[in-house]
């Protein structure tokens, strides 16, 4: 056999047509083409460790949804449907607050440590933006009237912007929790000053009892003796107004005879004649 190699049978291909045999697994982990200057902090931001490949929808099996759920959820079912670790779901939340300070705390975590609808809707935007920099102009398009506001506010102070929709359920739902407790605390006050009342009315009626069967004679007899006294009394009373009633009555009738005995007396004579 011929060993020797012919250098014109030997074709050259260009370095863009080489064969990549690199395994599926390590294409993965491949390095992206994003500015080297920002992959470490690209990748702290994302949460993950430089031995971790980070799997982006269209790698994954079967297609992860965009999920946008009616109630509140915490952290674990948030890194479990988009096959994320808690810490960079964690990661995502704070990159959240500091690409889009236009969303309050309280329209995107609850005081349990919840997430609202709207925030694992937002993080959702994270997981197939891919980036940072893509998520936060993704958020800035959808929500452009809300960075608008935030960047120019209402000149008028006296007007407020009404709260999302979730937020106003919530509200009424709280609002509604607390009338049910305050009306509870009032009945159960209601209950107790009943019972004390009735307790009171209890002790008041054996106490009574008590002084009617110890003094209840006693009392009677005195009640008895003072109303003869007064009765006594309004009669002399009665009694002393007529007498000195008919004295006055024999004087006037006096004065008037008087009166008239002094007129006839009076009298004047007749005049004489001429």
């Amino acid at each position: 056999m011929d060993r020797n190699i012919d250098l014109l049978d030997l074709q050259v291909f260009p370095a863009s047509d080489a064969i990549d045999l690199a395994l599926p697994s390590e294409r993965c982990c491949a390095p992206s083409h994003e500015d080297p200057a920002n992959d470490a902090t690209n990748e702290n931001l994302d949460g993950c460790e430089q031995d971790t490949c980070r799997l982006t929808p269209s790698d994954e099996s079967p297609k992860v949804e965009h999920w946008k759920p009616a109630e509140p959820q915490f952290c674990k079912e948030i890194a479990v449907h988009y096959g994320q670790s808690k810490r960079n779901i964690q990661k995502w939340f704070v990159d959240l607050r500091e690409i889009a300070p236009w969303f309050s705390e309280i329209e995107l975590r609850l005081s349990d440590d919840r997430y609202t609808p709207l925030a694992v809707e937002l993080l959702g935007y994270r997981y197939f933006a891919g980036s940072k920099k893509k998520w936060e102009s993704v958020l800035r398009e959808r929500f452009a009237d809300r960075v608008a506001t935030a960047s120019f506010p209402d000149a008028n102070p006296d007007t407020k912007t009404p709260l999302p929709l979730p937020l106003q359920v919530m509200g009424v739902e709280m609002l509604a929790q607390q009338q049910q407790a305050q009306s509870r605390a009032l009945s159960l006050r209601e209950q107790a000053t009943q019972a004390l009342n009735d307790a009171n009315q209890t002790r008041l009626a054996r106490l009574k009892e008590f002084f009617i069967n110890q003094y209840g004679q006693r009392q009677v007899d005195q009640t008895q003796r003072r109303s003869q006294l007064e009765a006594e009394a309004q009669n002399e009373a009665i009694e002393e107004f007529l007498i000195k009633q008919q004295a006055k009555n024999a004087v006037l009738s006096q004065l008037e005879q008087l009166n008239s005995l002094g007129k006839l007396t009076a009298a004047p004579e007749s005049p004489p004649s001429g």
